[in-house]
């Protein structure tokens, strides 16, 4: 059922496979898929008119693969953004993508503006986050985690990419927290509002000043994604922990679109240079040296490092090819499902409960189809 979906064959991915293979609002003259502010539109205008040819590079996948499904041309602001599906590991990637550089910049200048604009302070934007369903339960899932891992009972973590510290404030008084940051208006904003050790750098400076080493547990949350080449970073992370060390990491999933928001545009963010389901991010921490103790389809996962990694991934990955086609099948389904709701809410009077029931009943069957 995984290579067929409603009697419709699902195409290998391949170069040649152009354009964006997902529709016409996933091509380069499609509109953007959300509203944005006016300060959205400031920042994403500017970031247009800023573009550099030499700001561009080309990039393989993880595995070494270089063809790819293009699933779409532009992300959800209206940005140029070329996201590949690989056929021989499954994995989603970005190519061409911004190099270091201009990645750099980006979230120095221009990303919390884009992707979380404060309307009030950021103290008050802080608040708010720490408060946030989806952030206390990424606290509640550490805080589990180092109960069955054995972290100890008052452990030192370290967070990289802490923002403002919001998912810090949420883990027991008793740990050491320690955050790090780009930031300075966030971290400055978390410091005001609790006792959180918050630092301005990123992975260097965590390593570098010892934070790392000392860890029981560094948490990576919504910052793998980010990488330009996560196995590199991982493996750079797992030579300077403790050996008895958690990694956890938390990404944005594939197989997760069926669960809430439903429409892959949202998944398409030209911050996110790669997307991963379970296997992909396991067979990406396995490389990094690491052994995955849990992983599941939310994405996250509980690892240990484990020696030196396994070095290159061969071009085919065993059952690469299967994935790649089950997560393209669930991507179009999803699409279609999107396609036929904004359909039904064109139907005067009833269009909107037409297409709120089949919502329920569309997005849980892709789901079953697609595990």
């Amino acid at each position: 059922m995984h290579s067929t979906m409603l009697g419709k064959t699902i195409p290998e991915p391949s170069p040649a496979d152009t354009p964006a293979v997902l529709g016409r609002r996933y091509q380069s003259a499609g509109a953007r898929e959300v509203l944005l502010t006016a300060t959205q539109l400031a920042v994403r205008d500017a970031i247009l008119r800023d573009d550099r040819k030499e700001d561009w590079e080309e990039a393989r996948c993880l595995c070494g693969d270089t063809a790819g499904l293009l699933l779409s041309e532009i992300d959800r602001h209206g940005l140029p953004y070329n996201k590949r599906l690989c056929a021989a590991c499954g994995l989603l990637r970005v190519s061409p993508r911004w190099n270091v550089s201009r990645y750099a910049r980006f979230y120095q200048e221009e990303y919390r503006d884009l992707y979380k604009p404060v309307e009030g302070t950021k103290e008050e934007f802080v608040e708010a986050a720490a408060a946030n369903a989806g952030v206390r339960s990424i606290a509640s899932w550490v805080t589990e985690g180092a109960r069955r891992f054995q972290a100890g009972a008052s452990p030192t973590i370290v967070e990289i990419g802490a923002g403002g510290g919001w998912n810090l404030a949420n883990l027991p008084p008793s740990w050491s927290r320690i955050g790090f940051d780009v930031d300075s208006d966030y971290l400055a904003a978390g410091r005001s509002k609790a006792n959180i050790d918050l630092r301005h750098g990123f992975l260097d400076e965590a390593i570098s000043t010892g934070c790392v080493r000392a860890a029981n547990i560094v948490l990576l949350s919504h910052v793998v994604e980010h990488f330009i080449d996560p196995i590199e970073q991982l493996d750079r992370l797992r030579r300077a922990m403790s050996p008895d060390a958690l990694l956890m990491i938390e990404v944005p999933g594939v197989f997760s679109i069926h669960r809430g928001r439903y429409d892959p545009m949202r998944m398409m963010q030209n911050a996110h240079i790669h997307t991963f389901c379970a296997d992909t991010l396991a067979a990406a921490c396995v490389r990094a040296g690491y052994r995955v103790l849990e992983v599941d389809e939310t994405v996250r996962a509980v690892c240990r490092p484990d020696g030196a990694g396994q070095g290159p991934a061969p071009k085919r990955s065993p059952g690469g090819r299967e994935l790649s086609r089950r997560i393209f099948g669930y991507l179009r389904s999803c699409e279609r499902g999107v396609s036929v709701m904004q359909r039904l809410r064109q139907i005067p009077l009833v269009g909107r409960l037409g297409a709120a029931l089949f919502r329920r009943i569309w997005f849980p069957f892709v789901g079953i189809v697609y595990r």
